[in-house]
């Protein structure tokens, strides 16, 4: 095309740049644009954001936010899908912080939200922003009419638990349940939550939902497993563990390591020593926890001082 003299159209640059991009030939994206400029191609925006997205993939967020330059530049002004880009861009590199800035930026060019922009808003910066703030974009979003999807859920579902904003997290967990949007991650997420507030009665209903819905999992079941334990319900824990083995799933070391903690502090020494060689016939012998190993050696102390204190009644 050059060499016949014909400049490529806008359209049919940002099509060559996108082709590069697949092909992870980012110098050729690159050299592509600049070749138009110098040409004296008008460069606009659809060109642009077709590079911001070829930097993007190839994990190149430094170049990503000089576009931006390169665009003022230009006279271009960044749009909606420019800096929604840059935020992908920013949080696949881990640079959550300059993301939480591209945002502040992007707030102040008054651009408008649509769900793919708060959706990745939400998943770019909620680990660094206030949990405040995030759940006020995700209410944002709802009363935009637009639907979180299931990531942002589960991010901002996780987020809330960990700040110990359970009844937040309940309502959202309840939405997405009424709307059959729910996954067992965020079923796993609501038991951890209540097992760890000793709300066990709340937790044995998301644990029933959770089976009459067929979304029990493996780490569901260890949330249960451990509520159970640490409150010293052994016939209840030991039915949970038993269901594990009974729903084929392949127990992992966290599993183990519950049960063989909850044997050991209740001093049950032939049930923990018989869990342990299940361990590492398993293959996981090398993932015992420092915890596990703690709680072997407080279940045999405590046999020996059940024991020295038996011998002494006797005499």
């Amino acid at each position: 095309m050059r060499a016949a003299g014909v400049r490529p159209q806008q359209q049919t640059l940002s099509l060559a740049m996108e082709v590069m991009g697949e092909l992870g030939n980012v110098k050729g994206a690159e050299r592509a644009l600049e070749e138009a400029e110098a040409a004296g191609t008008p460069v606009d925006i659809v060109c642009f954001n077709t590079l911001l997205n070829v930097y993007a993939k190839a994990g190149q967020s430094s170049r990503a936010q000089s576009v931006f330059d390169r665009m003022h530049k230009a006279g271009v002004h960044p749009n909606t899908r420019s800096h929604t880009v840059l935020l992908k861009a920013l949080s696949k590199d881990g640079r959550g912080k300059e993301a939480v800035a591209a945002f502040r930026a992007m707030e102040r060019t008054g651009c408008h939200l649509d769900e793919i922009a708060y959706n990745t808003v939400i998943n770019a910066c909620g680990n660094d922003l206030p949990v405040d703030e995030t759940l006020r974009l995700l209410r944002a979003m709802r009363r935009s009419g637009y639907r979180p999807n299931l990531v942002t859920r589960n991010l901002v579902l996780s987020l809330l638990v960990k700040a110990g904003r359970t009844a937040d997290a309940s309502e959202l967990f309840e939405e997405a349940r009424v709307a059959g949007e729910e996954d067992a991650f965020m079923y796993c997420t609501m038991a951890h939550a209540y097992g760890r507030r000793r709300e066990l009665e709340r937790m044995e209903g998301v644990l029933g939902d959770a089976a009459a819905r067929r979304m029990v999992s493996l780490p569901l079941l260890n949330a249960c497993m451990d509520a159970y334990a640490r409150r010293g319900c052994s016939p209840i824990w030991r039915r949970v563990w038993r269901g594990s083995g009974r729903l084929s799933l392949c127990r992992n070391h966290t599993s183990f390591n519950i049960v063989i903690h909850a044997y050991g502090m209740a001093g049950m020494i032939p049930e923990m020593e018989d869990t342990l060689t299940r361990m590492r016939r398993s293959g996981l012998r090398r993932t015992c926890t420092r915890t596990t190993s703690s709680s072997a050696r407080m279940g045999c102390r405590h046999a020996v001082c059940v024991g020295a204190h038996g011998a002494a009644d006797a005499g």
